[in-house]
């Protein structure tokens, strides 16, 4: 069985730039579990709306289930990040 990998951090980068795009290409068979449309919220930037600067991030390797959401759970500013949350299956 292979093992449960995950990256999580704030990559700084957008979702539709080269950079984002290197990730993949340098670490082989990483899935980004961000869903779309689960989410009520499409960037992580408290203070710019625009879904390409989901700048923060939860990668998965080995075909493992998994999906994040972001939210605001408190409506608090605490940082200029929103919350990523996610859900990772070890079945």
């Amino acid at each position: 069985k292979q093992p449960v990998t995950f990256i999580a951090g704030d990559f700084n980068i957008a979702s539709n730039g080269s950079a984002y795009q290197s990730i993949f290409d340098k670490l082989g068979g990483a899935t980004d579990t961000f869903k779309t449309e689960c989410s009520s919220l499409q960037t992580s930037a408290r203070y710019d709306n625009d879904p390409v600067k989901r700048i923060d991030y939860l990668l998965t390797f080995n075909n493992v289930a998994a999906s994040s959401v972001i939210v605001d759970p408190t409506g608090e500013t605490i940082s200029d990040h929103l919350s990523v949350f996610g859900l990772i299956s070890l079945d």
